[in-house]
Parts: structure tokens; C-alpha cells; sequence
């Protein structure tokens, strides 16, 4: 449940700053296997699908690259 209220959280200040949210559905997929944001947490995609440091992610519907400013 923490994950998820943090996940919630961060999606809210996505919506107000304006990120960028990428549809999975649409085949929009991020390039050279970085670290992205999803709906599930950071993770990587590859040809074999969506990955943390502790395995597969399910049910990713969508990606994001936050940018931060000093």
C-alpha cells in the first residue's frame, strides 16, 4: 500500500508540472534501455519487456521521464 499512495502521489505532481506521459498501448516506448518512470515505479524495457533491479514489472501502461531543475 505504500508504494502505491507513492506512486499516487507522484502521478499528482506529474499532472500539475505538466510531465509528459507515454502510452504503452500506442507502442511508445522509451530507447536505449534507460531508467524511465511507469505507473508500477522505475524500471527499463527491453525486447523481452519491462524491468527493475528485482525482476519483471507487470501491468505497465504507461512511462515517463521526469525532468528536475536545481
Amino acid at each position: 500500500a505504500e508504494a502505491d499512495l507513492a506512486t499516487i502521489a507522484y502521478m499528482q505532481g506529474a499532472e500539475r508540472y505538466k510531465t509528459k506521459w507515454h502510452k504503452v498501448a500506442d507502442g511508445d516506448l522509451p530507447n536505449n534501455y534507460r531508467y524511465v518512470w511507469t505507473n508500477i515505479g522505475a524500471g527499463y524495457h527491453d525486447d523481452d519487456g519491462w524491468w527493475d533491479n528485482f525482476g519483471r514489472l507487470q501491468n505497465v501502461i504507461a512511462w515517463c521521464e521526469p525532468k528536475f531543475e536545481e
